[in-house]
């Protein structure tokens, strides 16, 4: 029988043949290029000064004797970013995050300040002598005390263009509340005071790091007749839209190449180190590459975590009839894709059995003091 049907499958079919992967060979022997490896004539490279507070404001950045180490070419804070990139904020649910912290820092790790150099090494070394002043602030850390804390993480919402069910947030202040999603169908408290049996239920999830093989790396090449970026990046059309926007250029001027891509799982999604490669090429006016190494990767994205709270009602045939979801998502201190994952987990936060449910959904995606949270394909898997 076996040999029969090792037989049958050959005739005229690919199954049972083994069919080598076209950069199989580059990989196993090493050749194979990634933006970790990549080198540009005249290129220089990056390394980040990091907030050490995760809330309060900049007193003072003292980068003088990091300036005074040879092979430094450029000490960089938001003040530089400014004379290159007047609006040196990106994202692609809100215009929340600054290419380097502007006045303020939102979480811990946060990049304040950029130190290109001729290598890593230099460009470390240099890292080490930048001392910052904070007035530190008050923090919010859980997804449930932000609803209602005085403690704000953002001054007012600055929703992007490019999802426009979002226009309505612009200019709101005084709230940690990304977006508030809702979703009713049926009336839930009829139902649920009609039912046989009834549960309540409260679930907590934690924070996940992605931990992609090949950690986040962007190399940017300015020119004032366009740019090219090669990024390990999963979105390079969304990095394109973006990145035209911030030069105020149209995208046939923006060139995004993706080489080999060493894992993603969706944190290497929409825009990540791709805006400040860009600010600090066009200040260096050579290529330069930030790229991150595996500790750094603990401070670029999370999954988020969330407090899931779920009410269920049951008839006397176990068939649910009502069901009520709260669902509190910690976005991190910005919002990145974080109202897209909020809507979406809005849709399948009842489960599949919903056809003859009464619902009653509220995710609301919440603002902290955290490392930024979104993303796309993990978060909603909750």
């Amino acid at each position: 029988m076996l040999e029969k049907l090792h037989t049958t499958a050959n005739v005229g079919s690919q199954i049972g043949r083994s069919l080598p992967r076209t950069e199989s060979r580059d990989k196993v022997t090493g050749r194979a290029e990634y933006v970790h490896t990549m080198r540009l004539p005249g290129m220089l490279v990056a390394k980040l000064f990091r907030s050490t507070v995760a809330h309060g404001r900049i007193k003072s950045i003292d980068t003088s004797a990091a300036k005074r180490v040879p092979g430094v070419f450029h000490v960089v804070t938001i003040d530089d970013v400014r004379k290159v990139m007047p609006d040196a904020y990106y994202g692609p649910a809100f215009h929340d995050q600054p290419i380097l912290a502007d006045g303020k820092v939102r979480f811990v790790g946060e990049p304040v300040a950029a130190v290109i150099a001729v290598d890593p090494h230099v460009a470390e070394e240099a890292v080490q002598l930048i001392t910052a002043e904070y007035a530190e602030l008050p923090a919010v850390f859980d997804e449930v005390e932000a609803l209602t804390s005085n403690v704000y993480v953002h001054d007012e919402l600055r929703p992007a263009a490019a999802f426009a069910d979002l226009k309505h947030l612009k200019g709101i202040k005084n709230t940690n509340v990304a977006l508030n999603y809702r979703l009713r169908r049926g009336a839930f408290d009829t139902a649920y005071a009609k039912a046989a049996h009834k549960f309540e239920h409260e679930f907590r999830t934690q924070k996940a790091l992605h931990l992609s093989f090949e950690p986040h790396a962007t190399i940017a090449d300015y020119k004032d007749t366009g740019v090219t970026l090669y990024t390990g990046s999963q979105g390079p059309s969304f990095v394109r839209t973006e990145i035209a926007r911030l030069l105020g250029w149209p995208e046939n001027k923006v060139r995004v190449k993706v080489p080999y891509l060493g894992s993603g799982y969706g944190s290497k999604l929409y825009i990540k180190l791709e805006a400040l490669a860009l600010a600090l090429s066009m200040i260096a006016r050579n290529p330069v590459k930030v790229a991150l190494t595996m500790d750094e990767m603990f401070y670029q994205i999370t999954k988020h975590p969330c407090t899931f709270r779920i009410k269920s009602g049951v008839d006397e045939d176990g068939r649910i009839v009502a069901r009520k979801c709260e669902v509190l998502w910690n976005g991190g201190a910005y919002a990145d894709i974080g109202p897209r994952v909020a809507q979406k987990a809005g849709l399948t936060a009842a489960g599949p059995y919903t056809s003859t449910m009464s619902q009653s959904i509220r995710l609301p995606s919440t603002l902290t003091s955290r490392r930024p949270g979104p993303c796309a394909d993990l978060a909603c898997r909750n």
